[in-house]
């Protein structure tokens, strides 16, 4: 685990340091531009605190498109891995209503346990 107060810097030096990954592999993405997606489930299951999954739980990622009149939109919406499709859309309609969109997989993500 890493200090609340770490920089983005910090945190991406502590992530590749510890899985032992090269820089460039790892992607994180503008805070500003992702939205997520409620319903994630933590294990209640003891994991031991040396493992990834004792601090990180796993999830999916989607590009989504937000067409509007006068602009085109991008923003990454990370979803609980069990969320199906539908579920999805319907999180985007209620959050965005009025707007066309689309929505494209894009890869898997973690996202750090409180």
């Amino acid at each position: 685990m890493f200090p609340i107060n770490f920089g983005l810097d910090q945190v991406e030096k502590y992530i590749v340091d510890s899985l032992n990954i090269l820089k460039d592999t790892l992607k994180i993405a503008d805070s500003t531009n992702v939205l997520i997606m409620d319903g994630f489930k933590h294990a209640s299951e003891e994991v031991a605190f040396t493992f990834i999954d004792a601090h990180w739980t796993d999830a999916e990622q989607y590009i989504v498109e937000l067409k509007d009149t006068n602009k085109v939109e991008y923003i990454t919406l990370i979803t609980n891995v069990e969320t199906e499709l539908a579920a999805i859309k319907q999180f985007v309609k209620t959050e965005f209503p009025n707007t066309e969109f689309t929505i494209d997989y894009y890869d898997e993500a973690w996202v750090v346990k409180p």
